[in-house]
């Protein structure tokens, strides 16, 4: 024969259902949490931004040593690293024109950097001198800047 018990879970149940209307404090802890994450990464976003411009900076003397296609690739690959952090990862840039609030200087910037790169790239393929060179890396480097500060 099977026995059946009576238990008090209708209470239990009916105070589930009570307070599942009711707020939490979830909402404050997300918006809380939201906030550091969003500090966390905008500081390691600009901290992995230093040590690109450093690395840039170590390239650029290399290639200039070497003057070799393999470094030219190495410099474009850095220089590509920044502006996709610059542009892709919301960091506030100072655009040229103040005029508009749309990020269309910003991406004028980014194609005059890689018309400079393509500079680069046909001034080795003509042996040209290394001054030719340091001055088109010292154009790149200051429109990055103007990108980053």
């Amino acid at each position: 024969m099977i026995e059946i018990s009576q238990t008090n879970n209708r209470r239990e149940d009916r105070t589930k259902i009570k307070n599942k209307g009711k707020s939490s404090s979830v909402g404050r802890k997300d918006s809380d949490f939201k906030t550091e994450l969003k500090n966390a990464v905008s500081f390691d976003v600009q901290g992995s931004l230093d040590d690109l411009l450093s690395d840039l900076s170590d390239q650029e003397k290399r290639f200039l040593d070497s003057q070799s296609l393999y470094d030219l690739n190495r410099y474009k690959a850095l220089v590509q690293k920044i502006l996709k952090i610059v542009l892709e990862e919301s960091i506030e840039t100072r655009t040229i024109k103040r005029r508009k609030s749309d990020n269309k200087a910003d991406f004028l910037v980014a194609d005059i950097i890689n018309k400079k790169l393509l500079e680069i790239t046909q001034n080795l393929t003509r042996s040209n001198p290394a001054f030719n060179l340091m001055k088109t890396i010292e154009e790149v480097r200051g429109l990055i800047l103007d990108l980053v500060h």
